[in-house]
């Protein structure tokens, strides 16, 4: 922030300035120094005025905003060459809440919205504009999208919009249009699509700024006050009516890519949650295991912690598997294991407790399915969800049902499961007698699965295992379906060989 000479009637208004923090925190009798209030009228396009009047004040050579029980910190400087910005908070530790806080908590005059934005300047540009009811979140944006299920007293980044009860702020309902003006880049596009989820989506609008534009402030500096009101008049919805243009429909967050850990396989497969994997193949041909090694590999590379369901299997040998696979990874230099394999298999992996198996009142059905998931993601964190085989639940359809219908029903619940937590959820089942026992891996397809073509149609991954015999160690991976090619992967056939003592597998080639 450069200095500048000041003119008499500049001076005059900066004496008129009449904020000062209040005496608390030990931050008493801050003020607007002149040389500020001048950058913020040149540069950011505020008036200097309304700055004051909110909370922005002079902290020595830095820029502060003040919030209720804190103040924010803004300091600019040269780093390695390059013009940087640090922000903290003082105290240290102290309790988050939106900056400009008494603006939900007002009375709403009908038919205005609270305006929600990803910086302090960027609000202070809407209430240049005239808007009376904007806020700025005080930490910024998240670079990726939150997982699971949204608990207040555990929703750190998003503590500002909760109270003690774990209720969302009071003031919040008194609005019926939230518009969420967030910046024009991934973080931004995370942190609206995280605050639609938590303030609800149906009330929620977003904006689309001018071209060249990535915030707010800069729209209020390159195109002035009026450009702004024209942007929040045509405010968007989140939630679209059932036809409408594609401009209307906001851009997503990227979601996050996971490599199944085998490079050659990684243009055929990519794993994208939300999302359902089905795999399929000839009996014998290693689908369980398969299975395992790439649930190991995402545990292992990307810190995925996973709930295996298995039913034919006895837990013995699944612990037998996942501890050979984790001595052969472990104190690796790229993507080891740096603690024992027990700790590592017992932080990564649950799966049913032995009391459920010997239980003979307990339904292994479609509801307890979803309950044990639910179990496995709020209470295990679990990001990865194993079902081996399906065709050992218990499946009860009405009297009104074929299994085709009850399969469709059934995989419609479990993948709103995937989309409500951002899980990943593969499923192993069996192909029909005819399609498991006469087709080669490259016939094969998932509409060989056993009960319904419902299969195929609701997969976003296929996979397709297969061997030349049962004894074979040479295994075919045929990717059959891919929702999106280009995030997903390509469908295609690889070539993979079984290595019994890490319980893994190798890429050989294509065939």
């Amino acid at each position: 922030m450069g200095a500048a000479c000041a003119s008499p009637v500049f001076t005059a208004r900066c004496s008129r300035l009449d904020f000062t923090t209040k005496e608390k925190n030990g931050m008493s009798k801050l003020e607007l120094s002149e040389r500020h209030a001048r950058w913020l009228e040149d540069v950011r396009k505020i008036p200097c005025e309304l700055a004051a009047k909110m909370g922005v004040v002079s902290r020595g050579e830095a820029l502060a905003f003040q919030y209720g029980q804190f103040l924010k910190v803004r300091k600019e400087g040269w780093r390695n060459g390059e013009h940087s910005k640090t922000y903290w908070i003082e105290p240290k530790g102290s309790k988050l809440c939106l900056w400009n806080v008494g603006a939900v908590h007002s009375a709403a005059p009908s038919g205005n919205p609270l305006i929600i934005t990803e910086g302090e300047f960027d609000a202070l540009s809407f209430l240049a504009a005239g808007f009376e009811h904007a806020v700025s979140v005080p930490n910024g944006a998240p670079n990726k999208p939150g997982e699971g299920e949204i608990i207040p007293g555990e929703d750190r980044q998003f503590s500002y919009l909760w109270n003690p009860e774990g209720k969302l702020l009071n003031g919040f309902s008194a609005f019926n249009r939230i518009i969420l003006a967030t910046d024009n880049d991934h973080p931004g596009h995370v942190l609206r699509d995280e605050l639609s989820v938590r303030l609800g989506p149906n009330r929620c609008w977003f904006v689309t700024y001018p071209d060249g534009c990535k915030d707010a402030n800069e729209v209020l500096v390159r195109h002035g006050p009026t450009r702004l009101q024209e942007i929040i008049a045509s405010a968007k919805p989140m939630v679209p009516n059932r036809l409408v243009p594609f401009s209307e429909i906001p851009v997503r967050a990227e979601l996050p890519r996971y490599s199944t850990g085998w490079s050659g396989l990684d243009q055929h497969l990519m794993i994208v949650p939300p999302e359902l994997m089905i795999i399929t193949g000839t009996p014998g041909a290693g689908k369980s295991q398969w299975a395992l090694a790439l649930v190991s590999n995402l545990a292992r590379i990307h810190k995925l912690p996973c709930t295996i369901l298995q039913f034919e299997d006895k837990p013995d040998r699944n612990r037998r598997d996942l501890l050979a696979y984790a001595n052969s990874w472990e104190r690796q230099e790229r993507f080891g294991i740096s603690e024992t394999p027990e700790a590592w298999v017992d932080r990564m992996f649950k799966t049913i407790a032995p009391a459920q198996d010997r239980d003979d009142e307990v339904d292994f059905d479609l509801p307890w399915l979803i309950d044990t998931i639910e179990e496995a993601v709020i209470r295990h964190d679990a990001k990865v969800v194993l079902i081996d085989p399906w065709n050992e639940i218990e499946h009860a359809w009405k009297i009104s049902e074929n299994e085709t219908g009850y399969t469709n029903q059934a995989l419609r619940h479990l993948k709103r499961l995937t989309r409500r937590y951002q899980i990943a959820l593969i499923i192993v089942t069996h192909p029909s007698k005819v399609g498991g026992m006469t087709k080669s891996v490259k016939d094969m397809t998932l509409y060989d699965i056993s009960g319904s073509a419902a299969w195929k149609n609701k997969a976003d991954h296929g996979i397709i295992v297969a061997r030349e015999t049962p004894s074979a160690i040479e295994t075919y991976i045929k990717i059959d379906k891919s929702k999106d090619f280009r995030t997903m992967g390509c469908p295609g056939v690889v070539r993979m060989r079984f290595e019994p003592d890490r319980a893994s597998f190798t890429y050989l080639d294509k065939p």
